[in-house]
């Protein structure tokens, strides 16, 4: 697989500095990988990072499971339901996690994310001072 070519998408929240979250929405030029998007946050005298990944999800006989998956995998297809499934039931919201815009995912998946912990999604985010913040995110504008 090729390495992706990360593009800068847009920030969805705010400026760290200022005490605001901020959500950063990256998308792979090559198309080989899902956007992602990284929350970071002040912590202390420094910011910690969480990076997850936008999957995009489909409905099939009313599971919610992963874009790709096809109906010749091994299991029934239960057994491929995203983990969060269970807990959002509003069609709206739904649509945005299936969408092709990842704007549209992004908002979605700050909300999985908020009510569930962000640690399901990175386990070990990043702590970086703000040298560093600006540095590998000039996007931001810190």
């Amino acid at each position: 697989m090729s390495q992706p070519k990360w593009k800068f998408l847009d920030n969805f929240g705010g400026d760290p500095a200022d005490g605001d979250r901020a959500l950063l929405v990256f998308e792979d030029e090559t198309g080989v990988y899902e956007p992602e998007m990284v929350r970071v946050d002040m912590e202390g005298d420094g910011y910690v990072a969480h990076r997850v990944v936008l999957e995009r999800v489909k409905i099939v006989q009313g599971h919610l499971v992963p874009a790709g998956y096809q109906a010749d995998w091994p299991h029934p297809v239960a057994a491929y339901k995203v983990w969060f499934a269970d807990h959002y039931k509003d069609l709206l919201f739904i649509d945005d996690l299936c969408s092709d815009d990842t704007g549209r995912r992004a908002c979605a998946y700050n909300v999985i994310y908020d009510d569930h912990g962000w640690a399901n999604g990175d386990e070990e985010p990043q702590r970086i001072s703000a040298v560093d913040l600006a540095a590998r995110f000039p996007d931001l504008g810190a």
